[in-house]
C-alpha cells in the first residue's frame, strides 16, 4: 500500500507531502492545484522503479562486496533516459518547478508490517536532452524489499475520461500489451485489447456485474472475440437485451464507455503487491444518479486490495464521500502537507442539519453553497440520524467510522445526521420536524428515512420501550436507545474489554488495569448518591413526555414506575453504565489519565470528547462493546 508521497520541484509542487491512509483516496481543489501532476508523478514514479531496478549478476558488484545484498538479488542503480513513455510531456523542461535542474519524487510503502521508503532524484542532463535517474533508499530497506519479487511488487494504472473510440484496433502480443498499459499511453486505444484479456482470464463476468449495479442495468452483456489465424482487428460488442443483437462497444454512450474504461483499468489490477489505479475525474459524462453507485462500487473494489486515487470537481462526489476518504490540494506553488480532512465526525450547527465543519470548509474553498450541500446530503442519504445534540452525531460517526476499520464493511450506508438541540418538550419538536422533513424529499422524504437516537436516561427497559412505541405510533419514525445513560456510558458495559482498551493505551498489565478500575469504582458514585439526580430527572422527563398523552411516560415519579425502576438498578449492581452519566466517566478517566500518563499529571487537557475518542481509536475487535454494534446495525446496516 502507497501510504505517501513527497513531491519537491516537480511541475507546479514546490515541496508537497500527500498523506493517503483508506484504500480509495479522493483528490479535490481548484483547476492548477496540481491534482493531475500528483497522478503523473505516481507514474513516473513506477516508470523509475522499473528503469532502475537491476538484478546483480556478479558476486564483484558494490553492494556484494559490502555484505549487503547476494547475487541474484535487486539493487537499484542510476541510469539515464532521454524521455518518460508515461508523461507524454512535449516540453523537456515541463516536469521542473520554475527554474530547477532537480525534481525528488519520494514514496512510503507498506508491505504487510514493513514501512519502505522509496525514492528517485531526476536531474537535467546532457544539455537538457537527457534526464538522469538517480535511486534513494537505504541498505536495510533494500533488503527489506528482496523479501518480496521486486519486478513484480508494484502495478500503477491510469484511466482517463473518454467519450469514444476507435473501431478497428489491432491485436498486441501480452508484452506489447502490458508496455502499452505501464507506459500510460491513451487508454481507450487498447479498450478492445485489454477486454480480451480479461475474457481470456474469464473475468468478463465480473466486469459485467460490476457495470449493471453502476449503470442500473437490468441485462449487460459483453461479447469479445478474436481468431489470431483469421482476424486482424479485434471484435468486442455489447447487447442490452438478451433478444436484441450485438453492436459494436463504439456505439456505447459516453457514460457507459467511460464506466468500460474505469472498470477495465480495476480489473486489471489482480498480481503486485502493491496494486494501485488511478482514475483522472472517472465521474465525466455520469449522470448525477449514477454517481453514488460508482463510488460505493470503488469502495468495494479498494476493500479487495487495489488502491485507488482519483481526482474530482465534482460537488455530488464530494458530497458523498466520507472525510477521511477527501484530500483537499490549496496551494502547490507554496508548498503543502495534503492528508484527508480527518474522520467523518460532524460539529455543525446545534439546531439542524449537522455538516462537519471540515466539509463545510471544503465547500467554501471550492465556491460551493454549504448549506444546499448540507440538504443535499440529507437528501440523498440512505438514513437520517435525529439526535439529541452535536456530540451524539460526533460519537455514532465516530463509533461507526471506528466499525469500519475494525469490520470493513463492503457497501455502509449513506448517513446524515439532524440535531434536536435536547429532547425537552420532545412531542412537539417531533411534531414540528415530522412536517418540515416529509416536504423535503428524493424518491423518499426526509422524514421516511429518518430514525431517532436517544439517550436511555433514568428510564428502565420498559419505560425505553413504551417511549419508543408511543413515537412510532405517533410519529411514523423508528426509535433507538443506547441501553446505557448515556452513549459515553457504553465503555463500561463490559469493564474487562473497558480495561483491555486502557492496558493498551497506558502500556501497563490488563489486570493491573482492570484492578485500578474496579478500585475507582468502588469508591466513585454509587446509585444511593444518584437518588436525588434521579428523581429530578424522571420527573424533568416527566414534562417533557407530556405531550405523548401517555399516563406512563407523564408519571415517572409516582406508584409503581419509580419503584420498579429503581428494583431494576439494585438487582444489578455491576451495571454501573445504567446510572454513570459522561461526567462520572470523564471523570474515572481523567483519573486514570492522571496515575499512567506523565503528560498529563500536572494539567489534564483532553476535552470530554476527545478523551472518548482517543479511547475509541484504541480499541479493537475483543474490546468492542456490543452495544455498539446493536445500534450501528440498525443505522448503517
Amino acid at each position: 500500500m502507497l501510504t505517501q508521497i513527497v513531491l519537491t520541484q516537480f511541475k507546479i509542487h514546490k515541496a508537497t507531502v500527500l498523506s493517503l491512509g483508506d484504500m480509495l483516496s479522493v483528490l479535490t481543489g481548484e483547476n492548477n492545484s496540481g491534482k493531475s501532476s500528483l497522478l503523473e508523478a505516481i507514474l513516473i514514479f513506477q516508470e523509475c522503479y522499473r528503469i532502475t531496478l537491476t538484478q546483480i549478476q556478479r558476486s564483484n558488484a558494490k553492494s556484494v562486496k559490502a555484505g549487503q545484498l547476494q547475487v541474484g538479488q535487486y539493487e537499484f542503480l542510476s541510469e539515464f533516459i532521454s524521455a518518460f513513455a508515461s508523461v507524454r510531456s512535449e516540453n523537456y523542461l515541463e516536469l521542473f518547478y520554475q527554474q530547477s535542474n532537480t525534481f525528488n519524487i519520494t514514496v512510503k510503502l507498506q508491505l504487510d508490517e514493513h514501512p519502505i521508503e522509496l525514492g528517485f532524484e531526476v536531474t537535467k542532463a546532457r544539455n537538457q536532452t537527457a534526464y538522469q535517474i538517480t535511486p534513494q533508499i537505504n541498505a536495510a530497506e533494500l533488503l527489506t524489499l528482496n523479501r518480496y519479487k521486486p519486478t513484480q511488487l508494484i502495478s500503477v494504472i491510469k484511466s482517463s475520461p473518454v467519450a469514444s473510440i476507435v473501431r478497428n484496433e489491432s491485436y498486441l502480443h501480452p508484452c506489447m500489451l502490458d508496455k502499452v498499459i505501464s507506459e500510460n499511453a491513451t487508454s481507450h486505444a487498447t479498450m478492445r485489447n485489454r477486454l480480451l484479456r480479461l475474457n481470456n482470464q474469464h473475468r468478463l463476468d465480473e466486469l459485467q456485474s460490476q457495470l449493471r449495479y453502476i449503470m442500473g442495468y437490468d441485462h449487460f452483456e459483453l461479447r469479445v472475440q478474436f481468431d489470431m489465424n483469421r482476424d486482424l482487428y479485434i471484435t468486442a460488442e455489447f447487447r442490452r437485451d438478451s433478444g436484441q443483437s450485438f453492436q459494436d462497444i463504439a456505439m456505447l454512450g459516453s457514460g457507459t464507455l467511460q464506466m468500460l474504461e474505469v472498470l477495465i483499468s480495476l480489473n486489471l489490477q489482480r498480481d503486485a503487491k502493491v496494486r494501485i489505479v488511478l482514475l483522472d475525474e472517472p465521474d465525466s459524462y455520469l449522470h448525477r444518479h449514477l454517481q453514488n453507485q460508482l463510488l460505493a462500487k470503488l469502495r468495494d473494489i479498494a476493500i479487495n486490495g487495489v488502491q485507488i486515487i482519483t481526482t474530482t470537481h465534482n460537488e455530488q462526489i464530494i458530497a458523498a464521500c466520507k472525510l477521511s476518504e477527501l484530500l483537499h490540494l490549496a496551494d502547490p506553488a507554496e508548498g503543502m502537507r495534503v492528508q484527508s480532512l480527518s474522520a467523518d465526525l460532524p460539529k455543525g450547527r446545534r439546531v439542524g442539519l449537522l455538516a462537519s465543519v471540515e466539509r463545510s470548509r471544503l465547500y467554501q474553498r471550492l465556491g460551493i453553497s454549504g448549506s444546499a450541500m448540507s440538504v443535499l446530503e440529507a437528501v440523498e442519504a440512505d438514513v437520517v440520524v435525529l439526535v439529541e445534540g452535536e456530540t451524539d452525531a460526533t460519537l455514532i460517526a465516530g463509533l461507526q467510522a471506528r466499525r469500519e476499520q475494525i469490520f470493513p464493511v463492503s457497501s455502509p450506508k449513506k448517513v446524515a445526521f439532524w440535531s434536536l438541540n435536547g429532547i425537552s418538550d420532545l412531542a412537539n419538536k417531533l411534531k414540528y420536524w415530522q412536517e418540515l422533513l416529509s416536504q423535503i424529499k428524493n424518491e423518499r422524504s426526509i422524514w421516511q428515512k429518518s430514525v431517532l437516537v436517544l439517550d436511555d436516561d433514568f428510564l428502565s427497559h420498559d419505560e425505553t420501550r413504551c417511549l419508543g412505541e408511543v413515537i412510532k405510533k405517533r410519529h411514523h419514525i423508528d426509535t433507538l436507545f443506547w441501553g446505557s445513560y448515556t452513549i459515553e456510558s457504553t465503555l463500561l458495559a463490559n469493564q474487562h474489554a473497558f480495561a483491555k482498551t486502557l492496558a493498551k493505551m497506558f502500556q501497563k498489565n490488563h489486570e493491573n488495569i482492570y484492578q485500578r478500575l474496579q478500585n475507582l469504582i468502588v469508591t466513585g458514585p454509587k446509585l444511593t448518591d444518584k437518588i436525588a439526580a434521579i428523581e429530578g430527572q424522571r420527573k424533568a422527563r416527566s414534562a417533557d413526555f407530556a405531550g405523548f398523552d401517555d399516563k406512563s411516560l407523564s408519571q415517572l415519579t409516582q406508584g409503581n414506575a419509580y419503584v420498579a425502576y429503581r428494583t431494576e438498578l439494585e438487582v444489578a449492581p455491576n451495571d454501573i453504565h445504567r446510572y454513570y452519566d459522561k461526567k462520572d466517566v470523564f471523570e474515572l478517566l481523567e483519573t486514570l489519565y492522571s496515575q499512567y500518563r506523565e503528560e498529563y499529571n500536572q494539567t489534564f487537557t483532553l476535552s470530554e470528547l476527545d478523551c472518548w475518542l482517543e479511547v475509541l481509536s484504541n480499541t479493537d475487535a475483543s474490546e468492542w462493546q456490543p452495544q455498539w454494534t446493536q445500534l450501528l446495525r440498525r443505522i448503517y446496516g
